[in-house]
């Protein structure tokens, strides 16, 4: 048996919690969903749901791909689709009142994966809940994609799992939780249609539990108050327990939310034994709690407990006025850093007042900003229960003002202007912040005013067209800037498909390298197969220009200031199919390796490890092969004419595993380890670099390696630690343990 996630079940609560929450009030509308493969033919049976602040709604989809759900409350909510062998798509929906919101989803195809849950006896762990994240490390491979989980399920009573589809070649990261036992995270990818490992069976460590009970300021229990579970070491989650961050493994680091019964009380279980965390509640008319203490359960203890108490809120009342007293009608008003959590407001409640209720006691740094006025910054405590009042009056500041025109003189309307400056923080390190930006007139004028008197950064352009050949350094006050700018460079081509061949796409990606190798890449619209290019200044570039059928455009150009380069026509080049095999040293096929060349052009092998790459260029054609348990391969392959199959061989190398410990057998988390050959000669001391990685929070660390002699470093400014010397063999792995003395 296995279930897939449904209604409020479709997101455990932490998630639900940081959804945009539905609201209850003004009716209701309803939701149709369209739902296809990505060659746009309907997904029939597909499972859709909206949900939302802790409730939901599903359907499944008829012969022609749609469903529709009546009777969605007016508000905000996410809409997600999933079907068997496809991966899943979700978006955020605003439903109004008698309405109905059309949702169109293109589910990608999937390969399924099936696993078991079990606990450190190897019995079945029934009801956890499992979510599909996009991305992870596997056996070396790692991607990271910003994306929806790719499903979303609940193991059945045997403890079997069953995720309805993954991208074939990708990787996913299976993020386990279950009452009373720790999170866990395991990788998964699938290739050539199989996913490994194989069996998947996720083996789940029973946690530690804390429990406690949440009081107002007089002592009484607080019904379905919010606890937030915080680790110890995370001060700025701590601060504001609703910000998330990414973590050095690529994990995203939040605090566990539980949320208290109608007596107070709250428990939650599967805690990382001896790891500290930092507890702190909050309930609706109440300021949040002071952090509790460090608390960290071990196998010797296993479950901690605490009291929480809110606190009584304080009340903010700002005015902010003109050095002459009177209202400021316009401005912003932050209490604490854009990352803190606490409350802004990017417009008084009435001229010149700002208003903030509900807040914890203590000391807040308010940031207020308003059009024409230089920016000030107050600290004000804030005590319980009580409402303070406080009146800043803000300076005129300086101002930096003057005509923007182009070569001839004609004034440039529309310009951007923009000013930054750098300022010292109370700590001593110094930050960079735009401190003014407008844009001009029909006269090409401009004015920024309420500026810090001394150095700004100018810079001013028209996207696209024009731009100042140097940023500008200026002193506030300056009136009188007279700024040239001047025209930058284009690239013109026409593009045009051979007859009877494939059309051309209405929109391709362009690659833009300097010589230096910074670049940046962009889509840009064909008008009838006419590409325009601008913003060249002068330097040498290097121009990519993929299309879907056809073989990427590459030309290397020069266009100065105010040249125009056309190319003319260009026939564009559907190039040749490249067929082949991947084996091993032994001739055995390499099923799911993944073949790429450039273009970008991939194909995943078959169980035969043949492979199909089209759209190639004719001629010698540079690829990568990955795949799991060898060394990544780069090589060349003979692509069109008289070309045979292509044979690749692949070597599994070394599969070099271990730990990295102090002198004293502590594991030592990030370090960055490096694996080169033996030096050959005097003048290169590191040896030639094989490649590097980091060590997880154990010390343990994985790498694949070529065969030969290898020697393991740590490599710092003032030394190169030689940690160990290794004689590796083909496809015979190596364990090792490494200590890093002082």
């Amino acid at each position: 048996m296995r279930r897939h996630v449904h209604l409020t079940r479709f997101m455990p609560i932490a998630l639900i919690l940081l959804a945009t929450g539905a609201a209850w009030a003004g009716g209701t509308g309803s939701v149709r969903f369209v739902i296809t493969d990505l060659s746009g033919e309907p997904v029939v049976d597909a499972e859709v749901c909206v949900w939302g602040d802790g409730d939901g709604h599903e359907a499944r989809t008829g012969r022609d791909g749609t469903a529709r759900i009546e009777g969605v409350p007016v508000g905000d909510w996410i809409a997600g689709a999933a079907a068997e062998r496809y991966t899943a798509e979700e978006t955020e929906i605003e439903v109004e009142a008698g309405g109905e919101i059309v949702v169109r989803l293109k589910l990608g195809p999937g390969v399924p994966v099936s696993g078991k849950i079990v606990d450190e006896a190897g019995r079945p762990v029934p009801d956890a809940y499992i979510e599909a994240i996009a991305g992870g490390s596997f056996e070396g491979y790692g991607e990271w994609k910003a994306r929806p989980p790719y499903d979303r399920v609940f193991s059945g009573e045997d403890g079997v799992f069953r995720i309805r589809g993954i991208p074939d070649g990708s990787v996913t990261t299976l993020v386990v939780s279950a009452d009373g036992f720790r999170e866990t995270r395991v990788a998964a990818r699938a290739q050539g249609g199989a996913v490994r490992p194989d069996p998947l069976v996720v083996t789940l460590d029973r946690g530690g539990v804390l429990a406690g009970v949440v009081l107002d300021p007089s002592g009484r229990p607080v019904p379905g108050a919010l606890v937030h579970v915080v680790p110890a070491d995370e001060p700025d989650i701590i601060a504001n327990p609703r910000l998330r961050r990414w973590g050095n493994d690529g994990e995203t680091v939040m605090a566990i939310t539980v949320r208290a019964g109608a007596d107070g009380r709250f428990s939650r279980s599967g805690l990382a034994l001896g790891e500290p965390v930092v507890v702190l509640a909050e309930g609706p008319g109440l300021a949040r709690s002071l952090p509790s203490d460090s608390l960290m359960p071990t196998a010797a203890r296993r479950e901690v407990r605490v009291s929480l108490r809110l606190r009584s809120p304080a009340t903010l009342v700002l005015r902010v006025t003109a050095p002459d007293g009177t209202a400021v009608t316009a401005g912003k008003v932050r209490l604490g850093g854009t990352m803190s959590g606490l409350p802004s407001r990017s417009a008084p409640d009435a001229p010149g007042l700002f208003r903030f209720e509900g807040l914890a006691p203590g000391e807040y740094r308010v940031s207020i900003e308003s059009p024409g006025w230089l920016p000030a910054r107050e600290r004000i405590t804030l005590e319980a229960g009580r409402t303070t009042e406080r009146t800043v009056a803000l300076s005129a500041g300086a101002t930096i003002a003057g005509v923007v025109r182009d070569e001839k003189g004609n004034p440039i309307s529309g310009a951007s202007v923009s000013l930054t400056r750098e300022e010292t923080r109370e700590d001593g390190s110094w930050t960079s912040f735009t401190s003014g930006r407008t844009e001009t007139d029909a006269d090409g004028r401009f004015e920024i005013r309420g500026l810090a008197p001394g150095r700004h950064e100018l810079s001013a352009f028209l996207p696209g067209i024009c731009d100042l050949p140097e940023d500008l350094v200026v002193d506030a006050p300056k009136t009188d800037l007279v700024l040239t700018l001047r025209r930058m460079g284009v690239l013109r081509v026409r593009f045009a498909a051979p007859d009877g061949g494939p059309r051309l796409p209405e929109r391709v990606f362009v690659w833009e390298h300097l010589a230096s190798g910074a670049g940046s890449g962009s889509g840009h619209a064909l008008t009838d197969g006419v590409l325009i290019l601008r913003g060249f200044r002068g330097e040498e570039k290097r121009i990519q220009v993929q299309f879907g059928e056809f073989v990427p455009f590459r030309r290397t150009v020069r266009i100065d200031w105010g040249e125009t380069l056309d190319l003319g026509t260009v026939q564009v080049d559907p190039g040749v199919t490249v067929a082949g095999r991947i084996v091993d040293l032994d001739g055995k096929p390499v099923r799911g390796a993944l073949i790429r060349a450039d273009g970008p052009r991939e194909a995943v092998a078959a169980a035969d490890g043949s492979f199909r790459l089209e759209h190639v260029a004719a001629g010698k054609t540079a690829v990568s092969v990955r795949a799991t348990g060898f060394l990544t391969l780069a090589t060349e392959i003979d692509a069109g004419g008289k070309a045979k199959p292509a044979a690749i061989r692949l070597r599994r190398g070394a599969l070099v595993t271990g730990r990295l410990l102090d002198a004293e057998g502590r594991p030592l988390e990030n370090y960055w380890i490096q694996f080169r050959r033996p030096p050959t000669s005097a003048d290169e001391p590191k040896g030639e670099h094989l490649d590097e990685t980091g060590t997880e929070e154990d010390g343990s660390f994985e790498v694949r390696l070529p065969a030969g002699p290898c020697r393991v470093l740590f490599i710092t400014a003032e030394k190169i630690h030689v940690l160990a010397t290794l004689d590796l063999e083909e496809a015979v792995d190596r364990e090792v343990r490494l200590t890093l003395k002082p």
